[in-house]
């Protein structure tokens, strides 16, 4: 469940351990946004991963783990109840799906 008005979005978001439950976020039209994961989960680190070919015709969508320029994988260690930057390395992304080292969910606001 979210809310979006011009330029914003917010949603609730599955962060799973496998990455085939997690939700799938549209990142195309953002640019940027904040994390949060709600009080009651515990510290959790994510990795991001990412789509090319989410929306298009005849192919399966694949996600890979989305690397940084020096070709580390993006991850982000959060704890309940604060607010997070995402990671720059999401920009450009189309769709991104969060993988957690436990099973979580997150708030998530994205600006364009």
């Amino acid at each position: 469940m979210g809310f979006s008005r011009r330029g914003e979005t917010m949603l609730a978001v599955v962060v799973d351990q496998t990455l085939a439950v997690s939700d799938v976020i549209s990142f195309e039209d953002f640019s940027g946004g904040t994390i949060r994961v709600p009080t009651g989960e515990t510290a959790v680190t994510f990795t991001y991963h990412a789509s090319v070919n989410q929306d298009l015709p005849n192919q399966t969508a694949v996600y890979d783990p989305l690397q940084d320029q020096n070709g580390t994988a993006v991850t982000q260690t959060v704890a309940a109840d604060k607010i997070y930057a995402l990671p720059d390395a999401l920009f450009g992304c189309r769709h991104i799906k969060i993988t957690g080292n436990v099973d979580a969910t997150a708030d998530i606001f994205l600006k364009s």
